[in-house]
């Protein structure tokens, strides 16, 4: 979202798409440290600090603006789901592969948790 080239070429992709229904998905959450090296730090028993940086909030607001520019598109806040309330781990899982991609552990959690999404744009 911070290139200007890559937020002129969605808006171009959704005018080009008037007659569609689109979803744009939000951003996972992001952190400020590689997680498998929080994971062993913390498994050898050394404090880590590591928190969720706001430039993937920042970014899905500028999504969620441009999609409140359209009526055929919505923007959906998963980031937002249950599966990270404790990311980057689920249930004591490591559930991210670093410091901002899910792994595929992640991955199917976060598809279990999204569904209900899917099925209520489906079943609408």
């Amino acid at each position: 979202v911070r290139s200007e080239n890559f937020m002129i070429a969605l808006n171009d992709f959704i005018q080009s798409k008037t007659g569609n229904q689109l979803i744009i998905l939000s951003q996972i959450p992001r952190f400020n440290l590689d997680v498998n090296r929080v994971n062993r730090f913390l498994n050898i028993g050394l404090p880590v600090q590591f928190v969720r940086k706001n430039s993937y909030k920042t970014a899905n607001n500028s999504l969620a603006e441009l999609a409140m520019s359209y009526k055929n598109v919505e923007f959906w806040h998963l980031d937002r789901l249950s599966v990270f309330d404790d990311a980057p781990f689920f249930h004591g899982q490591q559930i991210y592969l670093d410091d901002h991609h899910i792994n595929e552990i992640g991955a199917r959690i976060y598809a279990e948790t999204a569904i209900k999404y899917f099925h209520n744009l489906v079943f609408k």
